[in-house]
């Protein structure tokens, strides 16, 4: 069988399988409680995926070392003065002064069709979006001025978050910044996604539980099949046998969003790598084992 014959079986064969498993989703939410209808749904995702990876040994993670992660993951860029979750220049500007490294962005899309840095959808168009300084002193940042900010700042790292149509987001990011495989870390929020996410050619993704919530051995199942390189859980999910066991799938786990400091010292003490924080930066995390010093600005 030639190589384009064999794509479109694999296909047919994808919808053939997809078909009754779409039916089987539905079926599970109408008939069953939430709960048991949860744990039934993620069993058949898993299986979906065993079955595209072809039930052999899991792809290579990333030839990252947990070591190698930060420890601290500025969110929306990271506080700046009294505001948080701004996703704009001043915020990136401040922290990285102050010795951030990695920074997470929020991403949505705007009337017209373009990436911007912000935490809801605008329901603007770029321009008036560019304008809009959300009634404070900062500056909006579209996917353009991001890169721009990027490139000014090499040692930086980009961990995205677009809610809405990640993989869409994510590709036209590989277009604009070629070459950034590894400096951009995505997030995907289900299993779905790492296929695609992986194929652009990222060197690392992120696994975040709090919009879809998968149960702890759901995600286990997915590590021992599937090449996620993090992962972040909400910080009320966090205890302590849960995180130990995460972490022995030699994958950093980071929990979200802390800003306390002793909180972020007893997530280390049961097993947490890192947070995601608005004001916990770089030369804090002299407290967490191992850790270098911030690289100069």
């Amino acid at each position: 069988m030639g190589a384009g014959a064999f794509r479109g079986h694999r296909r047919g064969s994808l919808i053939a399988w997809l078909l009754p498993f779409w039916a089987a989703w539905l079926l599970i939410g109408l008939l069953l409680p939430v709960h048991e209808a949860k744990v039934l749904r993620e069993r058949l995702e898993l299986e979906l995926m065993r079955w595209r990876w072809g039930g052999g040994p899991p792809p290579a993670r990333a030839a990252v070392a947990v070591a190698g992660w930060p420890r601290v993951i500025l969110h929306a860029g990271g506080s700046v003065a009294s505001w948080t979750g701004t996703n704009a220049r001043e915020a990136l500007d401040a922290n990285y002064a102050a010795g951030g490294r990695a920074f997470e962005l929020d991403f949505e899309w705007t009337t017209d069709e373009a990436l911007v840095a912000v935490h809801n959808p605008p329901g603007v168009t770029l321009q008036q979006f560019r304008q809009n300084q959300q009634g404070r002193p900062l500056t909006n940042l579209a996917l353009a001025e991001v890169g721009d900010w990027f490139a000014r700042h090499s040692g930086a790292m980009l961990v995205t978050d677009v809610k809405a149509r990640n993989v869409e987001a994510l590709t036209r990011m590989r277009g604009l910044f070629p070459g950034w495989e590894s400096r951009i870390v995505p997030q995907i929020y289900s299993l779905w996604e790492l296929e695609p996410v992986k194929r652009l050619g990222y060197t690392r993704v992120i696994l975040t539980l709090y919009l879809h919530g998968y149960f702890f051995p759901t995600v286990e199942e997915f590590l021992a099949i599937a090449p996620v390189d993090a992962l972040t859980i909400p910080v009320n999910r966090a205890e302590r046998t849960a995180l130990e066991r995460l972490a022995s799938w030699s994958v950093p786990v980071y929990c979200h969003t802390v800003n306390d400091e002793s909180e972020s010292c007893r997530l280390r003490d049961i097993g947490a790598w890192g947070v995601y924080s608005d004001t916990l930066r770089a030369p804090w995390t002299n407290g967490w084992p191992g850790l270098p010093g911030p690289e100069a600005p």
